[in-house]
């Protein structure tokens, strides 16, 4: 592929790690899909990328153009020549000057602990849920004892289509039953429209949620992570490639720089208030993406039983991962 010399040419500011190593130099592969705010790649290894502007958060996979996004053809190829990205003849990206971005990551302790929940009280003061956070409330009554409805809330049909299998994952999570929250899960993959269906973006939540407290040193011995790899390599006939790729981030502890930056205020017990601002910048996310996301999050990092105290050792530990 020849360089076009009409082509606009722009610079990245910024590109997350797993995307750094894919679009090395003389890499190669196809375009998915272009829209307004993100342009999907395939690598020839079958490895998912993105452009996005500068309104998107943050992934191990995107790439950040600070301007209006060229319209590559979708279907045509791409080529890195050096540390240029060529997009056929619609644009050329310079990835020279571009930062590596990496998430923010809890310091893994020994033994276990309890945590805290000083944000869920916030989290009632989200405005206007969508999508699967409309169900965020009842979650959150039953974290204090209070039954799920008989019914789910409004008219929507996907939300009623996936009420029962809602409740049933937050009752494995409180169980810590892998089995049982993974066969509800399985209902979910796929249900619901958009580039990721609802149901995705909430199980995702709930597999980072679970990610995450593993992370932050919780034992949950019984998740196994040939079980979760088996379940993700399942869900791949369910939804499309894009989703599909998500989903498995999220169960390995990758996702947007909003959900890692909830995830380490709720899971830290910082003040509610910053829990609350980073969840009011996470439901910003697609119509109701963020939502989703949010709301599979906080079941799994509130209701999955923790054991015992921080030590002040481990509370150091979590402390410096949100401080450095």
């Amino acid at each position: 592929m020849n360089r076009n010399p009409n082509a606009p040419r722009h610079a990245a500011d910024m590109v997350g790690g797993m995307a750094r190593r894919i679009l090395s130099p003389n890499s190669t592969g196809i375009i998915l899909e272009g829209y307004s705010r993100a342009i999907y790649l395939c690598s020839a290894e079958g490895e998912l990328v993105w452009l996005s502007s500068a309104d998107v958060p943050m992934h191990r996979r995107g790439l950040r153009v600070p301007v209006p996004l060229p319209k590559p053809q979708s279907g045509s190829t791409y080529r890195v020549d050096r540390s240029i990205l060529l997009l056929g003849s619609a644009a050329s990206i310079d990835l020279d000057e571009a930062c590596v971005w990496e998430p923010r990551r809890l310091v893994r302790s020994s033994g276990s602990f309890a945590v805290p929940v000083s944000g869920s009280d916030q989290l009632r003061m989200l405005p206007s849920p969508k999508g699967f956070g409309a169900l965020l409330a009842s979650t959150l009554e039953y974290a204090s004892g209070t039954p799920f409805p008989a019914r789910a809330p409004g008219r929507d049909r996907v939300l009623i289509s996936a009420y029962p299998s809602i409740c049933g994952v937050a009752r494995a999570c409180q169980r810590a039953d892998l089995g049982s929250l993974l066969h509800h899960s399985a209902d979910l993959v796929g249900l619901g429209e958009g580039l990721t269906p609802s149901g995705d973006d909430y199980v995702g939540g709930v597999l980072f949620g679970l990610a995450m407290l593993q992370e932050a040193g919780t034992p949950l011995t019984w998740c196994s992570s040939e079980v979760l790899t088996s379940f993700i390599q399942a869900s791949q006939a369910r939804t499309n490639r894009i989703s599909a790729a998500l989903l498995g981030d999220h169960a390995t502890g990758h996702a947007a720089e909003t959900l890692h930056r909830f995830a380490v205020a709720f899971l830290m017990g910082l003040p509610g208030q910053a829990a609350y601002r980073a969840a009011d910048d996470l439901i910003q996310m697609g119509h109701s993406t963020g939502w989703d996301l949010l709301t599979g999050a906080w079941t799994a990092m509130a209701l999955v039983p923790r054991w015992a105290p921080p030590t002040r050792r481990q509370a150091d530990a979590l402390a410096t991962a949100v401080t450095t």
